[in-house]
């Protein structure tokens, strides 16, 4: 069992890096966590950029090597630390159909949860401008993709695929997360609560998004300060 210590370099307001940190964590992984706050742009410094051309988070360092996709990176720890078979099972099958809720996420709910958060919220925050018609695109793809979750994904497993989590259940999960800052709570999709009131409970879990969570709460409590 390789045990040598990564680096993973990081936002916690990052769903990918929170989905990539909550792996770890739960496969007793030693990291080193490398703070790079993407509000403050150090994730487009040169010197990032050496690490990242594509000067985005997370990037895992292990030894020489850098890999640059969060669902790369979890693939790469499943198979070199030794985890538990459920996160990306060893079955053809059963791996295809981890693979095919992975490139979904990648597909349809990230371009409609974390681009609908980022061009609505946060993005004008650095300088960036978005028409109308852009932003109320990713809405309309993220009640789709909220719908075909709630009703085509879950309700027959506890998790996603069966009883036991897998890497997509962290990535979706860590994906839904950031829709607090839209103050949605789920209520519209009985499956989905259940679920995600199901992963947000596990300890390591509550850890790595207690970061993200305070933020949430101060950023809605300021908005609602404004009203």
């Amino acid at each position: 069992m390789e045990s040598t210590p990564v680096k993973l370099y990081v936002d916690d307001g990052s769903q990918p890096s929170r989905a990539c940190m909550i792996f770890c964590e739960m496969n007793n992984i030693p990291y080193e966590k490398v703070e790079t706050r993407i509000l403050k742009a150090q994730h487009k410094t040169e010197e990032f950029k050496k690490i990242n051309p594509l000067g985005q988070v997370p990037v895992l360092q292990d030894g020489e090597h850098y890999f640059r996709e969060s669902h790369a990176i979890l693939k790469y720890l499943h198979s070199t630390r030794n985890c538990p078979d459920h996160w990306y099972p060893s079955d053809a099958i059963k791996r295809a159909r981890v693979d095919e809720l992975l490139d979904w996420h990648h597909c349809f709910l990230r371009q409609g949860a974390g681009n609908t958060v980022f061009k609505t919220l946060f993005g004008p925050k650095i300088g960036m401008k978005f028409s109308e018609g852009e932003i109320e695109w990713h809405k309309t793809i993220l009640s789709y993709s909220l719908h075909m979750l709630d009703s085509k994904f879950l309700g027959n497993h506890k998790f996603l695929l069966s009883d036991e989590l897998t890497i997509a259940d962290l990535s979706i999960f860590c994906e839904l997360t950031s829709l607090g800052f839209l103050s949605m709570d789920f209520s519209e999709y009985p499956n989905i609560k259940t679920w995600y009131s199901a992963i947000d409970s596990i300890e390591e879990v509550s850890k790595v998004c207690k970061p993200v969570k305070k933020f949430i709460k101060m950023f809605n409590n300021q908005l609602k300060a404004k009203i």
